[in-house]
């Protein structure tokens, strides 16, 4: 399943946001079974401290992996992704 990864961070904490993106990045490369695949890398949104994250993986646990280690700094929020198709096979059945 892929998730999209809101997140959002105060400004004067931008510092320490970039140093725990790092330091994720090492975790990542030590213990990549960890973590969810990353489907499209982090991504500003344009004039503000927001941004996103496309993950995929079968076990949202690895979504806590990593939302836990940007805590307090950086506040996450996921939102599941169903394909199109999905959604429509799903409505056609309820009716």
């Amino acid at each position: 399943m892929k998730y999209i990864g809101y997140w959002e961070f105060d400004l004067e904490n931008s510092e320490k946001a970039s140093e725990l993106m790092k330091k994720l990045g090492v975790a990542r490369k030590e213990k990549p079974d960890d973590f969810p695949d990353i489907v499209l890398g982090a991504h500003n949104i344009a004039g503000s401290n927001k941004g996103l994250t496309i993950y995929e993986t079968d076990d949202p646990e690895k979504l806590l992996q990593v939302s836990l280690r940007f805590s307090p700094i950086v506040r996450w929020k996921f939102l599941p992704l169903y394909p199109t198709g999905t959604i429509n096979k799903l409505i056609k059945e309820t009716k």
